[in-house]
């Protein structure tokens, strides 16, 4: 779990997925916080990271 000062807290547990905060779009899982400019550009993070692991996308 991730605190910031303006108490935000971000989940970085579980699978990688997708989330639209009030000041933009993060990939969130696996332990990471991915700031990513859109909700496609994390889509296709998460395809490419999910491809590298060897797993397969869900």
């Amino acid at each position: 779990m991730l605190h910031f000062s303006d108490g935000v807290n971000l989940d970085t547990s579980g699978p990688l997925r997708a989330v639209h905060l009030a000041d933009g779009w993060y990939v969130l899982g696996a332990g990471m916080s991915i700031p990513v400019a859109s909700k496609e550009e994390a889509e296709e993070t998460i395809r490419q990271m999910t491809e590298k692991k060897g797993d397969k996308p869900e």
